[in-house]
């Protein structure tokens, strides 16, 4: 028998929240294109772009009866425009063998080079600040049409929550990279430490096993001094009519 597919509600909530924050990518993608360089040349899917602007578009014909509703569909338009450029040029930068990765979130176009240092460390600016940016545009244009400054205003929120996924992510990952490291240099100090046994320790092991496992040290010195004694003494040579002479 086929698994039945569980609901919503039979799924644990650490499932839950990992869906919610998939289905943030798509309405933060549409920011991103803007606000964003060097986007990953697979994170501008052109399945995720085409979708995403038919929901903008589906949202502008239920919003008609607020002012300016043509200024999201305008909106739609120029994501799948500078989407597909961005998407365009990291190929063209594949192709020349930039290294790049193919689902890299990008670059903030906010972060200039004369902010403070610990301004620009852990991406503060991406996470912290393009949400703002996109808080306070959507605000702006919400009084000239609402659909477009809501929607700015969600994608936002949806920024600040696929950002801040991919940084607990990735800080993840470092900390079980680092837990790693230090569990393989333990395991060599108790290798190095077992291989390198003092010599004391392993002749006492010798000894308490009662099986001679070789010559003893007494033993060995003096077959070695007898060795070097022979060695000393002159060799007999021999003469031409083969008899030895000293």
């Amino acid at each position: 028998m086929q698994p039945q597919p569980q609901s919503w509600n039979d799924l644990p909530l650490r499932q839950r929240i990992e869906i919610m924050q998939w289905l943030c990518t798509f309405p933060a993608l549409t920011v991103m294109v803007f606000l964003r360089r060097n986007l990953g040349y697979r994170l501008l899917s052109p399945l995720s772009l085409c979708v995403v602007a038919a929901v903008m578009f589906l949202i502008s014909t239920f919003a008609q009866h607020t002012p300016n509703p043509e200024g999201l569909q305008i909106f739609a338009l120029l994501v799948l425009f500078v989407g597909a450029s961005q998407r365009w040029s990291r190929w063209k930068e594949i192709r020349r063998g930039v290294r790049l990765h193919t689902y890299y979130i990008g670059d903030s176009c906010l972060e200039f080079r004369w902010l403070p240092g610990f301004i620009r460390r852990n991406r503060r600016i991406p996470r912290f600040f393009d949400p703002l940016f996109c808080f306070a545009i959507g605000a702006l244009l919400f009084m000239v049409s609402p659909a477009l400054g809501g929607w700015i205003v969600f994608s936002g929120f949806c920024l600040r929550t696929f950002e801040d996924a991919v940084y607990r992510k990735e800080l993840e990952r470092d900390l079980d990279t680092l837990d790693g490291l230090i569990a393989s240099e333990v395991q060599a100090e108790a290798v190095e430490h077992f291989s390198e046994a003092p010599k004391e320790e392993r002749r006492h092991a010798d000894l308490s096993t009662g099986i001679p496992t070789g010559l003893a040290p007494d033993v060995e010195e003096v077959i070695a001094r007898k060795r070097a004694r022979k060695m000393r003494q002159p060799r007999p040579q021999r003469t031409n009519d083969g008899q030895e002479r000293e």
